[in-house]
């Protein structure tokens, strides 16, 4: 839905069947749709209050189609009185509401509505697929020598069956028309066919784990900027727009924008493709099965990127970096082993015990403890590393865990515990250098685990000038690359920003 004002007539609040009441309709600067409805009696007021934030409005916009907004709550009322020979008769209102919910198109839709088939662009959507519309083979040389041009044009995707549904990434041409001018660019679509309906009320929390596949992909946050739901009936489409999925969306990557010494083809080779995975359905079958395993690594990695986004820089985005740690770690803990190996040891040291009261006390005061945080450091970083360079564990723990390991261990331990025995051992850019690296090496440890193999990370992360630095000043390993640049980013070469 564009960014403009609508009016119409409410059609239906809930279950109230109104069918007349002029409304405006507007969209605010965070995507919210905004509705002002004129006329509204004190029987529909107290309806939507009754109905908290689950009020359902249909209305209809005459040549626009239909609007049903979902979760809509009351942001204001002015009231009034009708007067009938003089007498108050009734009250009368003007109500705003806001939703960050809203169907718009050929017709109605409520919350008993269920929707199997999404469309979606996303942030940079084209590079992070990592295809090309165009015959990237072409001589550009006949453009710069006014030459006749030939450029073939091709629609291109990458598919896969996975346990959430079928995916398909679809690049193509896009055109755009002036007085005095023509242009040529790059546009895309993922098409979600979902194995099960859901209803909105689902939406978000099945697709933020595409969105979050992505954002691993390009170490930023990556939003959904336009959604459409499907239907097709006697195999035609009807599509319609989703409004409200996302308050801040993102257009682009800030990884390549033309800022610093590097131009953005140079940027383009950081950054991991779909294209990247040997078998695609593997990786996302992996990560949409381990999802929840990951779940609160990931609300840490997103805190992480949040501050990124907002170049806020504080002490809490280095321990959003070690609740990441503690997040992996716990994601891939053999839970059920641990708990066998602990009640084991445990009935070993009461069988020990004479008195009873000594028994009762242990058995009601010793609880199983998870991983201990040095540990999970130790086994994050080793594990993270030995993707550049291979190092035994033994050899890594000789070498950084006096020097490294002990004082983030400490530091968290200061910054979370506030504790007055013990003081802070490491510099503020040395908290931030330690969060860039533990976020760098929590996508290299996810991408390794969903199949990206480790020549690709090696060679992505080779051409990412700051994780390379900040990697060899903590752990003096240096990233090296002998693969060839991809067919996608050799063609992509020509297509950057000129520096002015």
């Amino acid at each position: 839905m564009e960014k403009k004002l609508y009016t119409g007539t409410v059609y239906k609040i809930n279950s109230l069947e109104i069918n007349s009441g002029a409304a405006e309709v507007q969209e605010d600067e965070l995507n919210r749709v905004i509705i002002k409805i004129k006329k509204v009696s004190s029987q529909i007021v107290d309806n939507l209050k009754s109905n908290d934030n689950y009020n359902v409005v249909q209305i209809k916009l005459g040549a626009d189609g239909f609007l049903s907004v979902f979760y809509a709550y009351i942001q204001q009322v002015t009231s009034g009185m009708q007067l009938n020979n003089g007498i108050p008769t009734s009250s009368i209102s003007e109500i705003v509401l806001v939703s960050s919910s809203a169907i718009k198109g050929s017709k109605f839709f409520d919350l008993s509505d269920k929707f199997k088939k999404f469309r979606l662009e996303i942030t940079d959507g084209n590079e992070l697929i990592g295809l090309s519309p165009y015959d990237l083979n072409s001589s550009y040389n006949n453009i710069q020598e006014m030459k006749q041009i030939e450029i073939p044009i091709r629609i291109q995707d990458v598919s896969a069956h996975t346990c959430l549904g079928e995916i398909e990434f679809v690049v193509m041409p896009k055109y755009w028309f002036k007085r005095d001018s023509f242009s040529i660019g790059f546009s895309h679509y993922i098409l979600l066919e979902l194995v099960d309906s859901i209803g909105v009320e689902q939406f978000r929390e099945k697709l933020k784990m595409i969105t979050d596949f992505f954002s691993i992909m390009c170490g930023e946050q990556v939003t959904i900027n336009k959604m459409e739901l499907v239907e097709e009936e006697e195999h035609k489409l009807d599509f319609f727009e989703y409004e409200g999925y996302c308050n801040f969306p993102r257009w682009a990557l800030t990884v390549l924008d033309n800022s610093g010494i590097d131009t953005n083809n140079f940027k383009r080779l950081s950054v991991f493709k779909l294209i990247d995975f040997q078998i695609l359905e593997t990786a996302l079958n992996y990560w949409f099965e381990h999802y929840e395993a990951l779940y609160n690594a990931q609300q840490a990695y997103s805190r992480i990127l949040l501050d990124e986004d907002t170049k806020i820089v504080t002490v809490n985005k280095f321990l959003a970096a070690m609740q990441l740690v503690e997040g992996y770690s716990q994601a891939y803990v053999d839970e059920k082993q641990a708990e066998k190996i602990f009640k084991k040891r445990k009935a070993e040291i009461i069988e020990k015990l004479e008195e009873q009261e000594d028994k009762d006390y242990v058995e009601a005061g010793l609880a199983m403890p998870g991983i201990t945080f040095r540990e999970a450091c130790i086994n994050f970083y080793w594990k993270g590393i030995s993707i550049f360079s291979e190092i035994s564990k033994e050899t890594f723990k000789e070498q950084f865990e006096q020097s490294l390991i002990s004082k983030v261990v400490n530091d968290r331990n200061f910054y979370t515990h506030s504790s007055k025995r013990i003081k802070p051992k490491l510099h503020f850019d040395e908290l931030m250098d330690i969060a860039v690296v533990t976020k760098a090496l929590y996508r290299c440890l996810v991408l390794e685990s969903v199949g990206m193999s480790r020549e690709i990370i090696k060679d992505r992360f080779y051409h990412n000038r700051t994780i390379r630095g900040k990697i060899y000043q903590i752990f003096n390993i240096q990233i090296k690359t002998e693969r060839q640049v991809s067919e996608f980013d050799s063609g992509m070469w020509h297509f950057c920003d000129s520096k002015e």
